[in-house]
C-alpha cells in the first residue's frame, strides 16, 4: 500500500490515484488492489475490482455482453466533467475516528468520461495516510 505523510496535501493525494486509474487503464488489477489499504473486513478484492469496471458498476454483467475498460486519463473525451475531488472531514466531529476524509474520482471508460466513480476513504494508520477503496459504483 502507498502511504502518505499525515501533512500531504490534496495534491499528493490525489496524485496516488492518478497513479491508480492509470494501473487500472493497463488492466494491472494487482497494483491497483496493491495502492490501497485493505483492513482484516475488507470486502474488496482485485476480482471485484474488475467486474466492477468490467460490469458499470455491477458485479453482475451486462444484458448485452458489452464489457467496460478504463482508459487513460489524457485521452478520454466527452461532455461529462470529470470530479476528481478530495473533501476532508472536521475531526472535531469523530475525534477518534481514523478515517479523515474522502476522495469521488470520476473513471473514463472505452475512451469517454463517464459516471463511474471510485470512491476511497482516506484513512489515517500509524502516522500515515493511506487510501481505502471503499466503493466504484455509477453516481
Amino acid at each position: 500500500m502507498i502511504r502518505l505523510p499525515e501533512s500531504a496535501n490534496d495534491l499528493e493525494i490525489l496524485a496516488i490515484v492518478y497513479a491508480w486509474a492509470e494501473a487500472l487503464s493497463q488492466e494491472d488489477y494487482a497494483l491497483v488492489y496493491e495502492m490501497t489499504y485493505h483492513p482484516a473486513d475488507d470486502h474488496i478484492d482485485k476480482n471485484l475490482i474488475r467486474q466492477l469496471i468490467e460490469n458499470y458498476g455491477s458485479i453482475e454483467p451486462m444484458g448485452d455482453g458489452s464489457k467496460f475498460k478504463v482508459t487513460a486519463l489524457d485521452s478520454a473525451v466527452g461532455d461529462l466533467k470529470p470530479r476528481h475531488e478530495v473533501t476532508r472531514y472536521d475531526q472535531s466531529d469523530e475525534p477518534n475516528s481514523l478515517i479523515i476524509g474522502d476522495i469521488w474520482f470520476d473513471l473514463p471508460l472505452n475512451g469517454a468520461w463517464s459516471d463511474l466513480t471510485a470512491l476511497f476513504d482516506i484513512v489515517l494508520l500509524e502516522g500515515t495516510l493511506v487510501l481505502q477503496l471503499h466503493d466504484i459504483h455509477v453516481m
